[in-house]
């Protein structure tokens, strides 16, 4: 596979000179212009550091603990779900539990 590096190049300078950060919400947000973030995956395969945390996109989904990073709000290009309050606190108390 050959990958692309002048594309995204382009779009990685287009993102950076964009004046306006992305609208987030509690439970979203580390700080204004930063996030902190957890991948997702839809796979099934049970593991200490993947919480499951229902349907997106039409897909079952897990959180990916050990993955969690910061990254700028400024390469959101949408929101694809909110989360409920229980799962939330389900990946707080997981997190907690790895700490």
């Amino acid at each position: 596979m050959k990958k692309d590096f002048d594309r995204w190049n382009d779009n990685k300078k287009r993102i950076h000179s964009e004046k306006n950060n992305k609208q987030y919400h509690a439970r979203d947000i580390l700080s204004a212009n930063t996030c902190l973030v957890i991948p997702l995956t839809s796979s099934t395969d049970k593991h200490p550091m993947r919480v499951p945390i229902g349907i997106v996109d039409g897909k079952e989904a897990s959180a990916i603990l050990s993955q969690i990073r910061t990254v700028d709000t400024k390469r959101f290009l949408g929101k694809i779900c909110y989360l409920n309050v229980e799962v939330f606190d389900a990946i707080r108390k997981a997190i907690k539990e790895i700490l």
